[in-house]
């Protein structure tokens, strides 16, 4: 007889959800809006599977919690929205005390990778930098319009905040 387990089959759907978020950010710049109501459906459907009606509670305010974190950046020209959409899909999965942790690491990761990216921007702009890294005309131009993949960042976040409690490591 074949029997499942509830805490793997999240894990693993959430995964693939990602991984394909992944995927199509890398090649694309964008998050299907597909994919994010598939996995926003599957997550809320999950959780309700693993704890009843009260599931559902759970995971629509991990929506909340991990689209409202993310929501100010969107609005300020930080990110795109699939990546909105992609963290409240999260939170579905994780709840909001995960969906919380889920969504800080991107963030520390994003501005460490953000802050990298604006130093390679200003050595490229500086003249001797083109030359010594062999970069030439229009380099700089180039450098100006890299973007940041957002879905792997977000896929990291989710891999902590799905392995650690932080409600419990705060309590601890």
């Amino acid at each position: 007889m074949f029997t499942f387990d509830l805490p793997v089959l999240k894990l693993g759907t959430l995964a693939a959800c990602l991984t394909a978020a992944v995927i199509t950010d890398l090649r694309s710049h964008r998050i299907p809006n597909r994919l994010c109501a598939v996995a926003l459906a599957v997550g809320l459907l999950l959780q309700v599977a693993a704890t009843g009606a009260g599931g559902l509670w759970v995971g629509l305010s991990g929506v909340l919690t991990g689209a409202a974190i993310l929501l100010p950046f969107y609005f300020r020209g930080g990110m795109g929205a699939g990546d909105v959409k992609l963290m409240g899909a999260v939170g579905a999965f994780l709840g909001a005390s995960g969906a919380l942790f889920a969504a800080m690491v991107p963030l520390v990761i994003g501005g460490v990778l953000g802050g990298g990216l604006m130093l390679w921007k200003q050595i490229c702009l500086w003249g001797a930098a083109n030359e010594i890294v062999g970069f030439h005309n229009g380099a700089a131009v180039s450098a100006w319009e890299l973007k940041f993949p957002y879905a792997a960042a977000i896929a990291i976040g989710a891999v902590a905040g799905s392995c650690v409690d932080p409600l419990r490591v705060l309590v601890e």
